[in-house]
């Protein structure tokens, strides 16, 4: 899949403005009852209900291939890792459907350059680890995340038969900084088995990563993003707008 062609550079006045390069990702969604996460939401954001009382949380890892460009200079390879809230989206943002919509609580990366571009250009909470290591299974369908303070997030994969297809969608993303409410959009293209097999799907571990959220919050699995190891994929953010003091 090549849509290159089909970026725009300008999305409801926002610009385009970071494109990452990447040769594996995992996103995975786990269900928790809402009480666990209504209070880490800000005032004018929901989060969004699998069913009645049931919300979702999503945790991550990226490993970015080596030549991204951080402020003006070409980086080694480097992991991230992340963790938010499933919300509400926007729907009156004059873009195209997003198929997720998310609160960022924190990401986290060994890369200290990524985390300081993450703060001033998308006002993310961010945690810096340099010994932070995402280990991978030979196929690469379930990965451990830790650092020098312990075991951070697990990814186990709940389907038997994976299969990949290639994919494009969008997405927007809610964030605070310093009391500050803001707004971003964002796409993403590889090739990836998206499926809802539920099962153990891992989740999070006593960590100051993970702050705010407990091992007891991950239930079961409710939906797993896993990207083909053959297949780098591309993940692309526009410039975050202000939206209201908190």
């Amino acid at each position: 899949m090549n849509t290159q062609n089909l970026i725009p550079e300008v999305v409801d006045e926002m610009e385009l403005i970071i494109d990452w390069d990447m040769n594996h990702q995992m996103g995975f969604v786990y269900e928790t009852p809402t009480e666990n996460v209504e209070a880490l939401l800000p005032e004018g954001i929901y989060a969004f209900e699998a069913r009645p009382g049931i919300s979702l949380i999503f945790l991550g890892y990226n490993h970015y291939n080596p030549g991204n460009i951080i402020y003006g200079e070409p980086q080694d390879t480097f992991f991230e890792i992340t963790r938010f809230i499933l919300v509400q989206p926007d729907l009156s943002v004059d873009m195209p459907m997003p198929r997720f919509a998310f609160y960022v609580l924190q990401i986290g990366s060994n890369n200290k350059a990524f985390i300081d571009q993450e703060i001033e250009k998308l006002h993310l909470p961010s945690y810096y680890s340099p010994s932070l290591v995402v280990e991978t299974d030979e196929p690469k369908l379930n990965a451990w995340a830790k650092d020098n303070d312990g075991a951070i997030q697990n990814y186990l994969n709940t389907h038997p038969k994976p299969y990949f297809r290639p994919d494009f969608f969008w997405g927007q993303y809610f964030v605070v900084e310093n009391n500050k409410l803001y707004f971003g959009i964002w796409n993403w293209e590889g090739v990836l088995c998206l499926h809802q097999r539920k099962g153990d799907g891992g989740g999070g571990h006593l960590h100051p990563f993970m702050k705010d959220l407990q091992p007891e919050y991950f239930g079961n699995s409710y939906m797993q993003l896993i990207t083909d190891k053959n297949h780098n994929l591309r993940q692309r953010f526009y410039q975050p707008r202000f939206l209201y003091n908190l």
